[in-house]
């Protein structure tokens, strides 16, 4: 809850659309190396008109995610969102109301339609992903 609420009242203070542009880059260029291994079909998302690519992992029980995006934007939003599922229980995971915290920053406002989306569709896969690993 930490990481959110600091994202959260960042956000609230940021009020130029641009500044937000410019806080997300920011935060993107601090994603760590993608491995070229894994920048591949495998791991390519599917249907979306911005290259990314998600590696996802548990690791004695916790999840490990890394991604990369062609999108300098995007690469933001990844910092974030591995940032919210890092030290988290597959439990909180699935549970996660990624609704309420995208809602609480506006998101939506934010990004274009396509991008958005896509922010959900990542996070419907990591989801779907871990439901498989409590099975």
């Amino acid at each position: 809850m930490k990481f959110e609420n600091k994202i959260i009242n960042k956000f609230n203070k940021i009020k130029n659309k641009n500044n937000l542009y410019l806080y997300l880059i920011k935060k993107g260029k601090k994603l760590p190396n993608y491995p070229l291994k894994y920048k591949n079909k495998l791991f390519l998302f599917k249907n979306c008109q911005i290259k990314v690519w998600l590696y996802m992992k548990y690791i004695n029980k916790k999840f490990y995610l890394i991604g990369k995006s062609e999108s300098n934007i995007i690469n933001g939003i990844i910092f974030l969102i591995i940032n919210l599922f890092k030290n988290k229980t597959p439990f909180n995971i699935i549970n996660y109301d990624d609704n309420k915290f995208f809602n609480k920053i506006n998101l939506i406002e934010i990004l274009s339609f396509n991008k958005y989306n896509l922010i959900i569709n990542i996070i419907k896969k990591i989801k779907k992903f871990t439901f498989k690993k409590l099975k």
